[in-house]
């Protein structure tokens, strides 16, 4: 089951569900007449292993298929409080259990295609390939052994892992609870320090931190 505004995507490739109109929505929703953070208004996809209530939620896997979260993550409250708007959900390894994002429900992650398709890493290779594209300005992902990092590294992009705990892991379907961490991936540094800045942790492990100039 999906709730009206959602589209699922069945084909591959990066995306797994989008919001329809999202970026009218967004504008309709968010326009207060103040900007809530330096990124109000740019876009930002969520790893499918993340939960989200106005997209569904599958870890690219047919169990999870169509599964509406009752309630945001931490992450995705968030980043929506800072005004950004999120936009689709990213393809990904089966419950994260993958290096190079090609077993899924979906159907396989490739930068290029038919013989010249190359491997965009794993498992947050949806989220990489979404921000090397163009699709989205940052994505989430989530790295347990490197599922940021590498596909950031394979991509040319910005993957970033912070101190476990540092980003709340609540709404995270889990694969290793003593691992996950919730990461970002972006074109530059600058872009990862922007989308960072409006997390503040809720996680029992988390390490409240203000990021910004030293006393």
């Amino acid at each position: 089951m999906r709730r009206p505004g959602t589209i699922t995507c069945t084909d591959g490739g990066t995306i797994v569900s989008l919001k329809a109109n999202g970026l009218r929505f967004s504008a309709d929703e968010n326009c207060s007449g103040r900007l809530r953070s330096a990124n109000h208004g740019q876009t930002v996809a969520i790893k499918d292993n993340i939960v989200t209530v106005r997209l569904p939620t599958s870890c690219a896997s047919n169990i999870l298929r169509g599964y509406m979260a009752p309630r945001n993550s931490t992450v995705a409250r968030r980043l929506e409080d800072a005004g950004m708007v999120l936009l689709a959900k990213t393809n990904m390894d089966e419950f994260g259990m993958g290096s190079h994002s090609t077993h899924s429900a979906f159907g396989p992650v490739y930068n290029g295609v038919g013989d010249a398709a190359l491997s965009v890493g794993g498992s947050s290779g949806g989220s990489a390939l979404a921000v090397a594209a163009g699709t989205v300005h940052t994505a989430i992902g989530t790295d347990t052994g490197g599922s940021v990092r590498l596909p950031a590294a394979y991509l040319g992009l910005v993957g970033f892992k912070p101190s476990y705990g540092r980003i709340s892991r609540y709404g995270v379907i889990p694969y290793s609870n003593s691992l996950d961490t919730v990461g970002i991936i972006a074109k530059s540094c600058l872009d990862i320090f922007l989308t960072f800045r409006p997390f503040d942790p809720l996680a029992p492990l988390a390490v409240v931190l203000t990021v910004g100039r030293n006393p």
